[in-house]
């Protein structure tokens, strides 16, 4: 990376791409842009290994034809700062979608940065106007996943919800983690937590 734009990352420039992905979320209609953007804070390297991480104010954008809209996801997530890490060789990460409630509407999940076994994923969705909401997981709110990127590609969607896995500390070994969508409570409900036997 050239001296200037190293330079200019460390500074905290503006609008950093964090995550980005392509979705559709109208019916017969092109992929949405959809991106996770820093617009306001910093960027240092102060990532688990050395790495760069992006610590501020983040907004969810998304743009479609006919559609322009600018989600904050500090508030969505009740917090008022968020990191994200940047990606060693892509410097953005990619955004993972599927639809977990069978809807019709594309979700994903996000975490920020963390170091160790388990991120910390809360569920998003996006709706037809481009406006991006949160799905409540009942009782924790978060879901703890065995992986290591900002949005998770590790969550098994099944006929009615979908299944996780997790590294119990306390255990030392995997959980698997499945859960029901119920349309009446608009959440996710936990369902089981069995013990993955070690291989």
């Amino acid at each position: 990376m050239p001296i200037v734009a190293a330079l200019a990352l460390l500074a905290g420039a503006a609008r950093s791409v964090v995550l980005h992905g392509s979705v559709a979320i109208k019916p017969n209609q092109a992929p949405a842009s959809v991106a996770v953007i820093m617009v306001e804070g910093r960027a240092e390297n102060t990532g688990c290994a050395g790495g760069i991480v992006y610590s501020g104010r983040f907004v969810v954008s998304v743009r479609a034809p006919g559609v322009r809209q600018e989600t904050d996801l500090n508030d969505l997530l009740h917090a008022e700062t968020l990191s994200f890490p940047e990606h060693s060789y892509w410097y953005m990460w990619p955004i993972v979608f599927a639809d977990f409630n069978h809807d019709g509407q594309p979700d994903f999940s996000i975490a920020p940065h963390f170091c160790g076994n388990n991120g910390q994923y809360s569920l998003l969705t996006i709706g037809p106007d481009g406006r991006v909401s949160t799905l409540r997981v009942v009782p924790d709110g978060l879901l703890g996943i065995a992986d290591a990127a900002p949005s998770s590609g590790a969550i098994e969607v099944t006929t009615d919800g979908f299944r996780v896995g997790a590294y119990d500390n306390s255990r030392g070994s995997g959980v698997s983690r499945s859960y029901r969508w119920k349309g009446q409570q608009h959440a996710f409900v936990l369902v089981t937590a069995t013990p993955v036997p070690s291989k």
